[in-house]
């Protein structure tokens, strides 16, 4: 347990750092915008990774908590790298061929596709990163990552556009 520990410490640090270098970029379009809010809301990241746990216990009967919570974080941590890689580019493919067809970057079909390829994109890369590391079913795998990152989604899109409100009437 402690060797899995020390994996997701180390996939940690290394998201940190993509994160933060690929959140300086110059171009801004709905995917990066999102994943600010999300990375902004790390204390709602707490909360889904905590969820998701716990919805591990429940699905993977013979699992402890501690380990259920591990999972949790070691496939966040996978899911975040390879977003921070590829998501950018793959939200910028789009905006390259919709943005011309919806005429604006931030129109509101192309925020809601951005919080659609994203969520299926980590969902996506949890459940094969934890798939290949730890050899469960698919059975035990698919409700935890789903109930977790729709909450992250869920919970990070309240953020984001409670805040927007907040700016617009001038609070």
């Amino acid at each position: 347990m402690r060797k899995y520990f020390s994996l997701a410490l180390l996939l940690g640090i290394v998201a940190a750092i993509f994160c933060t270098t690929s959140l300086s970029a110059n171009i801004i379009w709905p995917a990066l915008f999102i994943s600010q809010s999300i990375l902004s809301s790390w204390f709602l990241i707490i909360v889904s990774i905590v969820i998701e746990g716990l919805f591990f216990k429940i699905c993977i009967k013979d699992i402890p908590y501690k380990s259920a919570m591990i999972l949790s974080l070691i496939g966040n941590t996978a899911s975040t790298i390879v977003g921070v890689a590829i998501m950018p580019m793959a939200m910028l493919g789009w905006h390259l061929v919709f943005d011309f067809i919806l005429g604006s970057a931030f129109n509101p079909v192309n925020i809601i596709a951005s919080y659609i390829i994203m969520f299926t994109g980590s969902c996506f890369v949890e459940f094969f990163a934890l798939k290949i590391w730890f050899k469960y079913q698919k059975k035990e795998l698919l409700m935890p990552i789903l109930i977790g990152n729709f909450t992250t989604y869920v919970l990070a899109a309240l953020y984001q556009f409670s805040h927007e409100i907040t700016k617009i009437l001038g609070f």
